[in-house]
Order: C-alpha cells, then structure tokens, then sequence
C-alpha cells in the first residue's frame, strides 16, 4: 500500500506549523496557495489523502475523493458536512490531536 500525501492550504505560518508536525509524525506533506491546490487534487486525486485547510468551500468539487481536516478558529459546519469523510479541528490546537485526526482520516482514505 502506498503512502498518501498530506495536502496543506492554509495561512503561510500556519502552513509551516501543520507540515512540521504532520512531517515529524512520518507523513509526506505538499504545502500549496489554493490555486495550486485545485490543480493537484484534480490531477492527482489518488495521491492526495488528505487535505488540511480552513477553507473548505474552495474545494467542494473534491469532496467525495479526499478526506478533509477542517481547521479554523471558527469552524462553518455546512462546510464539513458536504465532506464525507471530514473532522473538524479548532484552532488552537495541540500537536497530538493534529497527528491523531490525521492518522484516523488516513485510515479511511
């Protein structure tokens, strides 16, 4: 089985934070402007196993083929709930509970 990638589209500082620890836990993290991001999952979908982001809404043609980890400091439930697979994280957050909602999403990619 093939590891799958950590897609990441956030603000820069906080994008650098989540790749930190998603890399020291072992995962393989992409960073990318949600330009960027669009064009990976849509042509790379079966790579991408999980995006990271706190703006969902930005990818609502992607929901049913990734798994989301919506974090922000004011979390929009009608946006998780058009993912199927999707936790959400407040902001702040912990490192540990980063890594655990990334392991249990990856789990179910």
């Amino acid at each position: 089985m093939s590891v799958k990638r950590v897609l990441v589209v956030e603000d820069p500082l906080v994008r650098r934070l989540i790749d930190g620890i998603l890399t020291r836990g072992g995962y393989t993290v992409v960073e990318a402007e949600p330009r960027r991001a669009l064009t990976l999952l849509q042509q790379a979908t079966e790579e991408i196993g999980l995006l990271v982001t706190n703006t969902p809404e930005l990818f609502l043609d992607s929901a049913q083929q990734v798994a989301l980890l919506y974090v922000a400091a004011f979390p929009e439930q009608q946006w998780a709930e058009k993912f199927p697979r999707c936790r959400v994280l407040p902001k702040p957050f912990p490192p540990q509970k980063l890594l655990a909602l990334a392991q249990e999403l990856l789990k179910t990619a």
